[in-house]
């Protein structure tokens, strides 16, 4: 959404940066159809504007009545890439990013299908303390002397490089699901600072990181990174 949670407001691409504004609630409306609304404001969804059927109609949120410019069908079409249909036309047309571009503040319009600028990756939204792929970065607010506690739960099993970074003096340890030490140490001694750690996890189980700051430099920000 354009930083707005009122009816009108227009829905943009814009580059990830992991803001609430960028997050979405797929809600199942019955007989195959779903609305999609915006974390910051439920009430509301994404609407085809005046559920027009010509291609470059804008989309906007609007306060959700159930009407058929309110609700989509989601069909895969490669792994883990969708195509967004409306019900209000008949299922021809769907969203797609203005101009077929790849840039931030493109608009979303209602369009034929015509390839990748139709597709959409969904992924689920980490809750807070709780990560579960790659390419993760977890920014971390810690005093000196305290343990700041994370979860980890992989969507696959595979091998991951976990690493933090910001602070020199901090310190990780990662515990198994059964609550043993897996690597670091028990007395916050654990691997310092940039010092790489790849390890096996298994899909769906629980390990917990804990992040130790023990220094004096409070220079920047800290946080961990699984990738």
């Amino acid at each position: 959404c354009d930083n707005g949670t009122s009816n009108g407001t227009q829905i943009l691409q814009y580059y990830y940066n992991g803001n609430t504004n960028q997050q979405w609630k797929i809600n199942y409306e019955g007989s195959g159809m779903v609305s999609v609304r915006p974390y910051l404001n439920t009430n509301t969804c994404l609407d085809i504007h005046r559920g027009l059927n010509t291609n470059g109609t804008k989309t906007q949120l609007w306060t959700y009545e159930g009407y058929d410019n309110q609700t989509f069908k989601i069909v895969q079409k490669f792994r883990n890439q969708y195509v967004i249909y409306s019900n209000c036309s008949g299922f021809t047309k769907c969203l797609r990013v203005q101009d077929a571009s790849t840039s931030s503040n493109k608009l979303i319009q209602h369009w034929d299908y015509t390839g990748n600028s139709c597709l959409w990756v969904i992924e689920e939204v980490e809750t807070s303390g709780t990560m579960t792929r790659r390419n993760t970065n977890k920014r971390l607010s810690i005093s000196a002397g305290t343990t700041t506690i994370f979860y980890f739960r992989p969507k696959e099993t595979a091998a991951y490089t976990i690493e933090t970074f910001g602070y020199r003096d901090t310190l990780l340890s990662i515990y198994k699901p059964d609550g043993t030490l897996y690597a670091g140490s028990n007395n916050n001694a654990g691997f310092s600072n940039n010092e790489k750690r790849t390890l096996g996890f298994v899909a769906g189980q629980t390990y917990e990181i804990r992040v130790s700051y023990n220094g004096a430099d409070l220079s920047g920000p800290t946080g961990i990174s699984v990738y």
